[in-house]
């Protein structure tokens, strides 16, 4: 079965979403200092999948959005007030089909 990260075009895939979703975020009024005074949850930039081509994708679409939704309101909110918050060696949680990978969460570490 090919993976999440597979579906979504790799590196190549994930960086291209990333753009979008930057590109959106920052074009943004509202929500275009995020990363310094949190998120507000009636947001979402789904519509970065449409940018690169992602949205047809039913099954990928929902698993993305719930990954970026998921992330945002534990991993991200944890560290809202600075960059300098964050802890060296935070690992990244991983993301399958079915959700959070158990034991990837730094809070199960």
């Amino acid at each position: 079965m090919q993976t999440v990260y597979q579906a979504a075009g790799g590196a190549d895939g994930l960086l291209r979403l990333a753009c979008a979703w930057h590109a959106r975020v920052l074009a943004d009024e509202v929500v275009s200092h995020a990363f310094s005074h949190g998120f507000h949850p009636e947001h979402s930039f789904d519509q970065a999948l449409a940018d690169i081509g992602l949205a047809g994708d039913d099954r990928l679409h929902q698993v993305l959005h719930d990954y970026f939704a998921w992330a945002t309101t534990t991993t991200m909110s944890r560290f809202h007030q600075s960059a300098d918050d964050v802890p060296a060696g935070l690992r990244i949680p991983q993301w399958s089909w079915d959700g959070l990978i158990s034991g990837t969460d730094p809070d199960d570490i």
